[in-house]
């Protein structure tokens, strides 16, 4: 008898697992996850009407488990995802007919949408980043049953024995469906953040978490393929050497998370079309792109901006270094006309060699007769 109660179960689960499974495949080809928020509400009304086809049909009455998906997508979505939802299955079972359409609409879509979104907005749960609380949903989704089956109780003209019956299996396999669809979201959601973290430290030092060498030559080869005009800046510590030696490498290494973080600061991040890279270059070595340059000299003021943040920082401890404060020396390349990567790098370690020479902490700008220009 209640066989396609449970078809309606394995009907909800096997459609879920496919379409989260769909979603990963949207997501990596179209590089686009608001889709998802927009083709969810559909996904699920498919999945309501779907279970509208195997009822279990007692004198003239329609039981189904079409509210699993509609109360979940209020639940994790809000009242607006809940309505969408709600659409094409209300116009499904008003073409079904029946003595009890209006229960149908009013009992199994719209109260489980209104319920659900009410619970929503006490979890605040965002679905593309946020898991999902599985207590709270089971506590939830019960209450949601109470109201449910003692408004079938009063409005359906059926014995307490069926009610009971019906109740039963009905609230167990639903319940059973909707904790299946919750650990496979979180699972899928695990994965995703675990696929997100291992892109993370493949991209950025784990010390400074400033982006690699690679990742940096990536997105300035980017650039430079689309003809943005940009200079490549070399900065290293002066007499870092010393500063590890006095204070210790676990000194030394607050140090260059410092550093790096006045680094983020000092460089142009909002910019409208394009923005700065810094990446650690190996040891007390980074290098910036200061990006859509057409004149040398605002590279220099952006360079130099940078020296006297760094040099005006007070690092912990630096009074132990010769100068008693903890400075850099910069090297600027030209600008990239026609040049590639390598060769700008090239320019810029030339040139912060230049600042080397002439007494650290300060900007030099290669040139072919390597003349610095210097504070």
């Amino acid at each position: 008898m209640f066989k396609p109660i449970i078809n309606n179960m394995f009907l909800i689960i096997s459609f879920m697992y496919i379409t989260i499974k769909l979603k990963n495949i949207i997501i990596i080809k179209t590089k686009n996850k608001s889709i998802i928020k927009r083709l969810t509400p559909l996904a699920y009304s498919i999945l309501s009407i779907l279970i509208m086809q195997y009822p279990l049909s007692y004198k003239g009455i329609i039981f189904d488990l079409r509210t699993v998906p509609i109360f979940l997508v209020s639940y994790r979505l809000g009242f607006k995802a809940g309505i969408l939802t709600s659409i094409l299955p209300i116009i499904y079972r008003l073409f079904l007919g029946g003595s009890t359409t209006l229960q149908g609409v009013l009992l199994g879509i719209l109260l489980p949408s209104i319920l659900g979104s009410f619970f929503y907005r006490k979890e605040k749960t965002n679905h593309l980043i946020a898991k999902i609380t599985i207590k709270k949903l089971l506590l939830t989704f019960l209450s949601f049953h109470f109201v449910h089956k003692f408004l079938l109780l009063i409005t359906l003209d059926i014995t307490i024995g069926f009610w009971f019956k019906i109740s039963s299996i009905m609230i167990l396999t639903s319940t059973i469906s909707i904790l299946c669809i919750a650990l496979m979201i979180n699972d899928d959601r695990e994965n995703i953040n675990l696929h997100k973290g291992l892109k993370y430290l493949s991209n950025h030092d784990y010390l400074t978490t400033l982006p690699n060498l690679r990742y940096f030559k990536s997105k300035v080869n980017n650039l430079l393929e689309n003809d943005v005009p940009l200079v490549i800046a070399m900065l290293d510590i002066d007499y870092f050497k010393i500063y590890n030696d006095t204070n210790g490498h676990p000194a030394g290494d607050e140090v260059l998370r410092s550093l790096a973080q006045l680094l983020k600061d000092n460089t142009r991040t909002n910019m409208r079309r394009y923005k700065d890279y810094i990446a650690r270059y190996g040891g007390e070595e980074f290098i910036i792109c200061f990006s859509d340059i057409n004149n040398i000299d605002f590279s220099y003021k952006l360079a130099e901006r940078i020296r006297k943040s760094i040099e005006n920082y007070p690092f912990k401890k630096e009074d132990s270094q010769p100068m008693d404060t903890l400075t850099v020396s910069i090297g600027l390349s030209t600008i990239s006309y026609k040049k590639d990567l390598d060769k700008l790098i090239k320019e810029a370690d030339k040139a912060l060699y230049v600042s080397k020479s002439n007494g650290k902490n300060c900007v030099s700008i290669f040139n072919e007769d390597t003349l610095p220009k210097n504070t």
